[in-house]
């Protein structure tokens, strides 16, 4: 039965795994972020094929690979943090205009803020 699902995988594996991966890097436009989600789209499908069997894998997975890389584009957009009009985010009109931004750090590599 294992070596069943594991053909079974493997097969899907190797008719979309190209196919899912370039429909992320579409949305994602970034490289490493697509690999790492089609992999975790791949990883979700051989823990579900464990517990049923896949009739029509090409739009399950598509279906997950859209909702991953939304996840991840939403995420990724949460997390930005626009430095160009940074002293706007931080300040009011009234506030502080002449704050000398070299007093701001950004610790790598949890890109933490800190106004010394």
């Amino acid at each position: 039965m294992k070596k069943d699902i594991e053909q079974q995988f493997l097969q899907i594996w190797n008719d979309y795994h190209d196919e899912i991966y370039r429909y992320v890097i579409s949305m994602l436009s970034d490289t490493g972020e697509a690999e790492e989600c089609t992999q975790d789209v791949f990883l979700i499908l051989w823990k579900l094929m464990q517990e049923r069997t896949m009739y029509n894998p090409r739009v399950w997975l598509y279906k997950t690979a859209n909702h991953k890389a939304l996840q991840r584009r939403t995420k990724k957009q949460e997390n930005a943090f626009d430095f160009d009009n940074m002293e706007y985010m931080l300040f009011d009109e009234e506030g502080f205009q002449s704050l000398d931004l070299s007093l701001i750090h950004i610790s790598e590599p949890t890109r933490h803020l800190r106004i010394s």
